[in-house]
């Protein structure tokens, strides 16, 4: 069974909530707790994964999300995984998370089945 856009779309809101409590020890320790740093990065890949079953028609309504920027990411981080730069994924989950949580939150808020 197919699961629907808004399934995917409640994993990412419970991802990005994670990701943010993950990371509420500060950017030290993401740089040097090895549990940190594979829960904030599985946590994104899940995110990229999800974000990458979301029917094509519904994202291309909702092109605000950068839904190929958020696959991508989940690329790099699960097959580069030993090339990963922390601040940067720091700086992704301080900048651009809200944001994102916004949206996804706005299009679950709006969700019509």
């Amino acid at each position: 069974m197919q699961k629907s856009d808004k399934f995917h779309l409640e994993i990412i809101a419970k991802r990005i909530s994670q990701i943010k409590k993950f990371a509420q020890d500060g950017l030290e320790n993401l740089l040097t707790d090895d549990k940190t740093q594979l829960a904030v990065a599985k946590a994104f890949e899940e995110i990229g994964e999800h974000s990458a079953k979301i029917n094509a028609e519904f994202q291309a309504i909702n092109s605000q999300v950068k839904w190929r920027e958020l696959k991508a990411f989940r690329n790099k981080l699960a097959h580069d995984y030993w090339q990963i730069d922390f601040k940067q994924v720091w700086t992704i989950a301080q900048k651009d998370l809200p944001e994102l949580q916004d949206q996804i939150l706005n299009l679950l808020e709006n969700f019509e089945e």
